[in-house]
């Protein structure tokens, strides 16, 4: 049998301060991508480029990427990692009825969430306590906000009734090169 042990998740919720600058040129950027509607197991998302490979050019992306860049940068400091990359990267659009069920990220450290539109604060990104099997129901964001956790935590987007438009951008990310000599100065510093 396999215990469970309570381990306090890690999650980081950060704002993004060029959002009203950036968020209609994203959107912009994102109509020059296919209509693409996934209805499959345990999804149906309106509008999204998760189907399409690297190979294609997505320039809101490369917009994205700039300006996501200090944030990331930052984020690798307070983990006392000298160096991050983003894995991969899309976008998906709920209105009306649609989801993305219960999921996790493969073969990369943390998955990231953008809210890029989020007209119900409600409607965000719902995780699970394995421990409890139950919702974990605080998590806090709202529009502008980038939500990074572990990408091995189960997550959803639950389903969207509202006629009003959500859209995320979506991202893993890996973090590397710990500085072991700023961690055990800080554990030093605890004693």
């Amino acid at each position: 049998m396999i215990n469970v042990k309570k381990l306090e998740s890690y999650y980081k919720t950060f704002s993004i301060k060029e959002h009203k600058k950036i968020k209609n040129k994203l959107l912009t950027l994102m109509k020059k991508i296919p209509n693409t509607k996934v209805v499959d197991r345990g999804q149906v998302i309106r509008n999204t480029d998760v189907i399409y490979g690297r190979e294609m050019p997505r320039e809101y992306l490369e917009y994205f990427w700039k300006i996501i860049n200090p944030y990331m940068g930052a984020t690798a400091d307070r983990l006392l990692c000298e160096s991050w990359q983003i894995d991969n990267g899309w976008f998906q659009q709920y209105v009306g009825l649609s989801y993305h069920d219960w999921h996790m990220h493969a073969q990369t450290t943390f998955a990231a969430v953008y809210f890029l539109e989020l007209p119900d604060p409600d409607q965000v990104t719902e995780f699970i306590d394995l421990r409890t099997f139950k919702k974990i129901k605080d998590i806090k964001v709202k529009e502008g906000d980038v939500l990074m956790f572990p990408s091995n935590m189960a997550h959803r987007s639950s389903t969207t009734l509202h006629k009003k438009r959500r859209t995320v951008i979506a991202f893993n990310c890996s973090f590397d090169n710990l500085n072991e000599t700023k961690l055990n100065e800080k554990l030093n510093n605890e004693n």
